[in-house]
């Protein structure tokens, strides 16, 4: 047919669209890249993360709690369709625990990771969350925890000093500081991930803070000698629970990617609690995506001087 001096069908627009997508949560638990659920549509996602590090390790006797990890809990973030590089930070094995990296081109995210606890006579390390100092033998001098990393966490505690008693300071939590040889409670992602049960929420483990209720990145709790047997409890958050002895007791370690810290023991050979590691949940929030018009036949050259003329012309 002849159409204004082209010959050929005439052209049948297919009018700009939107394709709904719906929420979704992903869990990042190592290394790697985060690719968000719509990508091969184009355009970008709004969404909510919360990014962890790694908790601090312990280390030496009648140690503190080693602290949580660094946390980030954000939302009114925006995802595009490129791979983002993501970094889980690992745990401290009698040091700290290492940062988490979220490389959003849109708004790149590092958090610290939780200071190592101290042990005999020493401070706490600072961190995401700052270890608690070590207990202290007569005479020696003040053995204060680590500083938080401001908009991550909290301090550690100081330890107490022989006699009664020499145990270590709790961790900081990245959502509250200790309380004595207490760790620190972590931070809640229920604000923006959703009240517990959820899938990605990690399951309780009985020597340690609570994690089902949707908290991360707890300070572990310090450890050490003194006149009779008694444990100290983790911050929730999946950090540590230490214990103060007259025999030798070990601490426990932090819940895998939890962020939580290393809880502290008494008396070797006992072992001391590792930190443990980071995480990053992502959600992406329900939402249109934009689909353009499409005109796969043969314009008219008549149409096309209209719609050039008009301002209307699609390219």
């Amino acid at each position: 047919m002849a159409n204004g001096g082209v010959i050929g069908p005439p052209n049948t627009v297919t009018p700009a669209t939107t394709t709904p997508v719906g929420e979704n949560v992903t869990s990042i638990t190592a290394t790697g890249t985060f690719t968000i659920q719509c990508a091969p549509l184009g355009g970008c996602r709004p969404g909510s993360i919360l990014v962890v590090a790694g908790g601090g390790g312990n280390g030496g006797d009648r140690p503190g709690g080693g602290g949580g990890g660094g946390a980030r809990l954000l939302g009114c973030q925006t995802f595009g369709p490129a791979a983002i590089p993501v970094t889980i930070g690992g745990g401290g094995n009698g040091s700290d625990g290492s940062e988490t990296v979220f490389a959003n081109p849109a708004n790149p995210i590092t958090v610290v990771g939780g200071g190592k606890a101290g042990g005999t006579n020493s401070a706490g390390n600072p961190g995401g969350s700052g270890g608690g100092g070590g207990g202290r033998l007569p005479g020696a001098a003040a053995t204060p925890g680590g500083t938080g990393t401001a908009c991550q966490g909290n301090p550690g505690g100081a330890g107490t000093a022989y006699p009664p008693s020499a145990y270590g300071g709790g961790g900081g939590g990245a959502g509250g500081a200790n309380s004595g040889a207490n760790g620190g409670t972590g931070i809640s992602a229920t604000p923006l991930f959703g009240s517990a049960p959820q899938p990605y929420y990690l399951a309780n483990v009985p020597t340690n803070g609570n994690t089902a209720c949707g908290t991360f990145a707890g300070g572990a709790a310090g450890g050490g000698c003194g006149p009779a047997n008694a444990a100290t409890c983790a911050g929730a958050g999946g950090g540590g629970d230490g214990f103060i002895s007259n025999t030798p007791s070990p601490g426990n370690s932090g819940v895998t990617n939890s962020g939580g810290g290393g809880g502290g023991r008494y008396g070797a050979p006992t072992a001391s609690g590792q930190g443990g590691s980071g995480i990053v949940l992502v959600k992406e929030d329900a939402t249109n995506i934009p689909v353009p018009a499409v005109a796969p036949g043969i314009w008219p050259m008549t149409q096309v001087y209209e719609n050039v003329k008009s301002g209307d012309w699609t390219n």
